[in-house]
């Protein structure tokens, strides 16, 4: 029998009283216990994952096992390969996303413009807008080096030339350029007027500015041996040409008439471009 102020609940889980009885509301094992929108228990499962945590869902919902939003976002991202970069997504919305790593050393993260992911390469042109030295006013813009294939042409009626040997090198640091350049002539057929070579620059359109460089040639109509002159080139120009001292008082321009079969020439010159 049961005594007079006292209370006898045999329902397992959580007692609750409705204002006119006692009721139980059972709790499963891992359960989460949570109020529910009339005041009773309730549970919630956890996630069968492990680590999930609870996430609430607003003021008018029970919270669940889910995902947690961060604020700002988040990686989006469960692993990462090693020595990687994280990089934003393809979108505002999209994971985080790994970038590389490259198997080479010193390789260079560069853009792929507004719509694509950067990529870490030992390959492509790097862009900088330069390298300054005294706060800005004596700029580094540009370095470049690299081969070209020197020839002779005459500015009349065209040679007819084949050689033994053309090599040429160039150096450009900033606006100034080192050319270099080595020719030998297997064969010819003359031509007509001044003797040129076309560069792979063209000069800075400078009023009466010249450029001079030195020139060693062999085995011309007017001399045999040796001869070691002068190259020139003017402003706003990409053609050499070569005053030569014919006599001892006649200084003049190489012409076509001059060149031969065995002819020789090997040449320097620094320039300034546009």
């Amino acid at each position: 029998m049961v005594a007079a102020n006292s209370i006898n609940v045999s329902t397992a889980g959580v007692i609750g009283f409705t204002g006119t009885a006692f009721v139980g509301n059972p709790l499963t094992q891992y359960n989460v216990a949570i109020g529910s929108t009339t005041g009773a228990i309730q549970n919630s499962p956890p996630s069968a994952t492990s680590g999930v945590p609870f996430v609430s869902a607003g003021s008018s919902a029970n919270p669940s096992a889910g995902t947690m939003v961060v604020a700002g976002g988040g990686t989006g991202v469960t692993s990462q390969a090693a020595y990687s970069l994280v990089c934003g997504g393809t979108s505002t919305t999209n994971p985080f996303q790994a970038v590389g790593p490259n198997a080479s050393i010193h390789a260079i993260l560069f853009a792929q413009g507004s719509s694509s992911l950067p990529t870490l390469t030992t390959t492509g042109t790097a862009y900088v807008t330069g390298i300054s030295f005294d706060a800005g006013s004596n700029t580094l813009s540009s370095f470049e080096e690299g081969t070209w294939t020197p020839s002779l042409t005459t500015t009349g009626t065209p040679s007819t030339i084949t050689y033994d040997f053309q090599v040429g090198r160039y150096s450009k640091v900033g606006n100034g350029v080192n050319l270099l350049a080595n020719i030998d002539v297997a064969t010819y057929s003359a031509g007509t007027s001044t003797v040129i070579i076309t560069i792979p620059y063209t000069t800075a359109n400078v009023s009466g500015q010249a450029y001079n460089g030195t020139l060693k040639l062999e085995n011309t109509t007017v001399r045999a041996t040796y001869l070691y002159t002068v190259t020139e080139i003017q402003g706003n120009a990409n053609a050499i040409f070569f005053p030569e001292l014919k006599t001892a008082t006649l200084l003049a321009v190489m012409d076509a008439t001059e060149l031969a079969a065995t002819s020789k020439f090997m040449l320097t010159l620094w320039l300034s471009t546009a």
